[in-house]
């Protein structure tokens, strides 16, 4: 088989809650189609994950983006720290509201940015928002995960896709499996935080290497692409 982008040399934390493992991750089209050792394989592209994370695109169980995303669909600020999925309406100041229960009950389990998405010099910039629209998940690795041991790595991973994307409904979503989509974030577990604060809200996180979007490279090395693959997901029957 021959892929479109293979991501070798990292730990695949999967979204699960399981431990995490070593393996590479292949990748066709939108979609995941070989997870295991991919060393021999063709593909279009490699990317050395060595001493990283490989674990599926986070997902934002509070935003309010909504309106946001029509001025500038960039979504720099979520996309730079790993958020491949943003669910609005959360507050019902949206054109589709999330029903209140459903809104409590992921409030408790799950990360929500309560932030918006923004991109420096662009028509969304000049805003002054809370600094957790740049970094609320590279936080929780940081604070939560590396400095205070009140969750294992594979525990915040979980409620940033899996716990999230099963609750949704999302199909084919959270998890990094074959035929699952591409949405994955790579990261250095070692050095992954927030940067952003009240008097400077407009700084990046650090720390996260690539971000894939349905199989497109979104985030390259700190290179943002111009190209916007996004889409309106819904959740399953």
């Amino acid at each position: 088989m021959t892929f479109d982008l293979v991501i070798e040399n990292g730990l695949v934390v999967d979204g699960t809650g399981t431990p995490g493992k070593r393996a590479d991750v292949g990748i066709a089209g939108t979609r995941i189609v070989a997870i295991g050792d991919l060393k021999a394989a063709e593909t279009g592209r490699r990317l050395d994950a060595t001493g990283c994370i490989v674990a599926p695109g986070f997902i934002d169980i509070h935003n309010h983006s909504d309106l946001v995303l029509l001025a500038d669909g960039r979504a720099e600020s979520m996309i730079r720290q790993g958020v491949t999925t943003q669910v609005t309406g959360n507050c019902g100041l949206t054109p589709a509201p999330v029903h209140d229960v459903i809104r409590d009950d992921l409030r408790k389990t799950m990360v929500g940015a309560d932030g918006r998405s923004f991109t420096p010099g662009g028509p969304t910039g000049e805003r002054h928002p809370h600094p957790r629209s740049y970094g609320a998940f590279p936080r929780v690795f940081a604070r939560y995960v590396r400095e205070k041991g009140l969750l294992t790595l594979e525990e915040a991973v979980h409620k940033m896709t899996g716990k999230p994307a099963r609750k949704l409904r999302l199909d084919r979503r959270g998890e990094l499996k074959e035929g699952c989509f591409a949405d994955v974030v790579v990261f250095d577990p070692a050095t992954i935080r927030d940067r952003a604060t009240f008097e400077q809200p407009h700084q990046f996180a650090e720390g996260v290497h690539w971000v894939i979007v349905d199989g497109h490279i979104a985030l390259d090395r700190g290179t943002l692409s111009s190209q916007l693959v996004g889409r309106v997901l819904t959740p399953a029957a």
